[in-house]
């Protein structure tokens, strides 16, 4: 494979994921996996300092995008966890009519049964 060959394709690889960090996409449509093979692949034929510079540029920023997955995963996790002494606190706290158009509201029975008389 040509020098050219292989800048072209590191030089890719960095556009891209540089254009998924600056404009705030969403990390995870970066195939992580399948660019450090691409790199994997290209790093025997690596010749000069230049080339191997701009390997170590792509692989930092494959580390960053995973970063930035990092913390979407945190966010939406911390995002769905409710305090149980919130919870316990908002129950005491309402009235046991509220209380009960709340389950109401929110019953969903399975099965219904109709009674003829």
């Amino acid at each position: 494979m040509e020098e050219s060959e292989r800048v072209q394709k590191i030089l890719k690889i960095v556009e891209m994921l540089n254009t998924v960090i600056g404009s705030n996409l969403d990390p995870f449509k970066v195939d992580v996996k399948e660019h450090v093979l691409k790199l994997k692949e290209l790093l025997p034929d690596l010749k000069d300092l230049d080339e191997i510079l701009m390997d170590a540029e792509a692989l930092r920023l494959l580390a960053r995008i995973v970063e930035l997955q990092e913390k979407w995963v945190r966010y939406q996790a911390s995002s769905l966890y409710v305090n149980p002494l919130l919870v316990e606190l908002k129950i005491v706290t309402s009235s046991p009519e509220k209380l009960a158009e709340t389950f109401a509201r929110s019953w969903h029975p399975i099965v219904k049964i109709e009674q003829l008389t």
